[in-house]
């Protein structure tokens, strides 16, 4: 059990999390911001264990809108606000289950999924949603993907990758680090063209 005013400083610094707060290593940042977001939000808001969010797969969310029927015996029918379901599926020592979770954690695997998936033509659908519904943290996230809308839309829908240029990239600002102060830029030329 976490105490009140630790969860109320645990939620706070996982909705303000920002790249500063990432520790570096001499090649750079360990995991890309992107992830580590999604998952500080995804623990904060899912009520999940480690073992159980590791076994969630894509389309693991579902939404249930107004006047949906409960399924079952019952003659009830859902509250007037969209309730956003998660399917987290069977383990060796546990049956699957289903429970409702903060729609900012429906809202976020939405767009992962439309990541894993490349589904850029429906990043605008996810967008209005976002600015319509969605909490501070995605509605910025969302304007700051309005910017620059026709890369990402592209990013999530084309094939290519630019993941070798990032590679070379990397290794040659590694070699440069390793380098700092000893030569100029003749001989890290050499040693970038003699190490590929």
């Amino acid at each position: 059990m976490i105490a009140d005013d630790i969860w109320a400083k645990l939620l706070w610094a996982g909705l303000n999390l920002s790249h500063a707060d990432l520790p570096e290593t001499q090649s750079g940042k360990f995991y890309p911001f992107e992830l580590v977001h999604a998952i500080t939000l995804f623990w904060l808001f899912s009520g999940l264990r480690s073992d159980e969010i590791a076994r969630l797969r894509v389309g693991c969310i579902r939404w249930e809108h107004d006047d949906t029927p409960i399924v079952g015996d019952s003659d009830r029918v859902l509250a007037r606000d969209v309730v956003c379901l998660l399917d987290v599926p069977v383990h060796r020592t546990g049956t699957a289950f289903t429970k409702p979770v903060d729609p900012i954690l429906g809202q976020a695997l939405d767009f992962a999924e439309i990541m894993v998936d490349r589904r850029g033509h429906d990043l605008n659908a996810w967008i209005s949603r976002t600015r319509r519904e969605g909490s501070p943290a995605l509605r910025s996230f969302a304007a700051g993907l309005v910017r620059d809308l026709d890369a990402v839309t592209a990013g999530l829908t084309l094939p290519h990758s630019s993941g070798a240029v990032e590679g070379h990239v990397n290794r040659i600002k590694m070699l440069k680090r390793q380098m700092y102060g000893r030569a100029n830029f003749d001989l890290l030329r050499k040693l970038v063209i003699h190490a590929g």
